[in-house]
């Protein structure tokens, strides 16, 4: 009689049980997405290029977008982005629009890239026999299609002289310094240059 009844309230308590647990509710759980920093670094001829707009977007869902402006290093950083694949946009002015795709992953979050200038830069080293730099030097770049597009340096104390934002084409090189003959060449300017000019001093 004992054993019955010590049945009974066990078979009771599996109901209750069971009843119990069919009540429940299921909570669903949304785990956290994690989310990453990514780092540009942007470069065009011999300069930074600063003040650029990167955007990003998520090429599994267009509604994922970042943007940023670069410092005056070049420098941007993207915060809580997502693991994945983005279509990049880079626009700065004097540069071509840069257009790619890039994966941003745990090993790959951090991205050096190169724009292509309208305008370039270059330095001219001028120099004398057995490598004497030459200082104040006038240097001198004239468009051989449009004569009012010109650019004048002056060398500095190591015989360099630095143009900066020179629209690409054809120009002719001038270099003249006091006791040494004038030097003059063509150049084909599509890209950032450098050249080393040799002048040859008066009476050799």
């Amino acid at each position: 009689m004992r054993f019955n009844k010590f049945l009974w309230i066990m078979v009771i308590a599996i109901v209750i049980m069971l009843t119990g647990c069919t009540n429940e509710k299921i909570v669903e759980v949304n785990l956290p997405v994690e989310r990453y920093a990514v780092f540009f670094y942007l470069y065009g001829g011999w300069d930074y290029v600063s003040n650029a707009e990167i955007r990003i977007v998520s090429t599994a869902d267009s509604r994922i977008t970042h943007t940023a402006i670069s410092d005056e290093y070049g420098r941007a950083t993207i915060f809580d982005v997502r693991l994945g694949s983005y279509h990049l946009t880079i626009t700065a002015q004097d540069y071509e629009i840069l257009e790619d795709v890039i994966n941003v992953t745990l090993l790959n979050f951090e991205f050096h890239l190169y724009l292509n200038p309208i305008l370039v830069s270059g330095m001219i080293w001028v120099r004398a026999p057995g490598w004497n730099d030459i200082s104040n030097a006038e240097v001198t770049l004239v468009n051989t299609e449009d004569s009012d597009i010109f650019f004048t340096e002056m060398t500095d104390w190591r015989g360099d002289a630095l143009f900066r934002r020179i629209p690409k084409g054809v120009y002719t090189l001038t270099v003249s310094a006091e006791g040494y003959h004038e030097h003059s060449e063509s150049m084909n300017i599509q890209e950032p240059f450098s050249r080393n000019v040799w002048l040859t001093p008066h009476g050799s």
